[in-house]
């Protein structure tokens, strides 16, 4: 082979790893920088399934995951015209949730899975994905999707919470089964009138209020929306700008 096709082969190569490190890199920062975030603003809400049966869980949830997904969102579509930026990194925030619950809380603190599962968000992010390329307009995708993200949070995870609010009687209290699982692994960091029984109420139960919580996270996941493609801009402006363009 003649030296100029051994040079174009060797820089081949090096591109494709390139572009395999990026790869490995995005990954690594949408799986554990996300996940860190959000248990510095999200915390106890996504960590303990007796906190998910509380009114703010719906609200502070799809807002805190939405924030980090549309920064992936904004970067895959606007430098790559990929219409898949907020699934992936919905995929990989949810793979760094499922590794911190099994080697942090399952593996050295012994908490059931059960009791720790993180919420998944990965249909509202194809929902995302797909309301802007049908659109190709944030402003559309802002209304729908992130109104849309909001609305459906909790109706998509209603499956995995339905079964610990069952309804159980004990010492002449109703209470339900997630309530009874926080009585049983007393964890310091958890305040005590959180965990406190409304008697007459039936507030762990979820009733008729849990839709206005609904209907109040889709109007905040709209208004997160921007925030999201704001952090995302402002990350264009750094290096990664002219790696994205170059690939």
């Amino acid at each position: 082979m003649k030296a100029e096709e051994l040079t174009a082969l060797g820089q081949h190569r090096m591109a494709k790893s390139f572009d395999f490190m990026l790869i490995l890199a995005l990954a690594g920062f949408f799986t554990v920088i996300p996940h860190v975030s959000r248990m510095l603003y999200m915390g106890d809400w996504d960590f303990w399934v007796d906190w998910k049966d509380k009114l703010w869980w719906p609200i502070v949830g799809p807002a805190s995951a939405l924030l980090v997904t549309a920064v992936g969102h904004y970067l895959a579509w606007h430098y790559l015209r990929l219409p898949l930026g907020a699934t992936f990194a919905a995929v990989f925030v949810l793979i760094g949730a499922w590794m911190s619950r099994i080697f942090s809380f399952y593996g050295l603190e012994y908490y059931p899975l059960n009791f720790v599962w993180p919420a998944t968000t990965i249909p509202m992010a194809l929902a995302l994905d797909l309301i802007l390329f049908w659109s190709r307009s944030y402003l559309v995708t802002s209304f729908i999707g992130g109104f849309l993200w909001g609305f459906i949070f909790y109706p998509i995870n209603w499956l995995m919470l339905m079964p610990f609010l069952q309804p159980i009687t004990l010492f002449g209290k109703t209470f339900t089964i997630a309530d009874l699982m926080g009585y049983y692994f007393v964890r310091p960091q958890t305040p005590e009138y959180l965990r406190r029984i409304d008697e007459g109420t039936l507030q762990a139960f979820l009733g008729q209020r849990i839709w206005i919580s609904v209907l109040m996270a889709g109007v905040t996941c709209t208004i997160v929306y921007w925030a999201g493609i704001g952090l995302g801009k402002a990350l264009g402006v750094m290096p990664m700008k002219k790696v994205l363009r170059q690939t």
